[in-house]
């Protein structure tokens, strides 16, 4: 069976991260995945926040080798994640309470 980019438009997506630049290729998981191709500001910045967070409990289990202290240090990190992750969703909120308020102002443009 011949595969077209209109039975499986991503496949073009693919292509085209695979000549640009790595980060493209988070892009295209989500559109594979089906979610919506923008993203909002909460959703780019959880992105950044569980790479960083992923990151730290690598090294927990790589480096720490006494089971309570690891337990310990991800729970640390976990608390860590829940919290920026509420930064972020708050600041979002207020960013979209503002932007509709502005919105509603009258125009001085004539």
């Amino acid at each position: 069976m011949k595969h077209s980019l209109q039975q499986e438009p991503h496949i073009f997506f693919i292509i085209v991260a695979m000549l640009h630049k790595p980060v493209n290729l988070w892009l295209v998981i989500k559109l594979k995945k089906g979610n919506k191709m923008f993203t909002t500001y909460a959703d780019s910045a959880n992105y950044g926040i569980n790479m960083i967070q992923s990151a730290k409990k690598t090294w927990v289990s790589s480096f720490v080798k006494d089971e309570a202290i690891a337990k310990s240090l991800n729970s640390f990190v976990d608390a860590q994640t829940d919290f920026a992750k509420q930064i972020v969703k708050t600041g979002a909120d207020v960013a979209t309470v503002i932007s509709k308020e502005v919105g509603k102002w009258p125009s001085n443009s004539k």
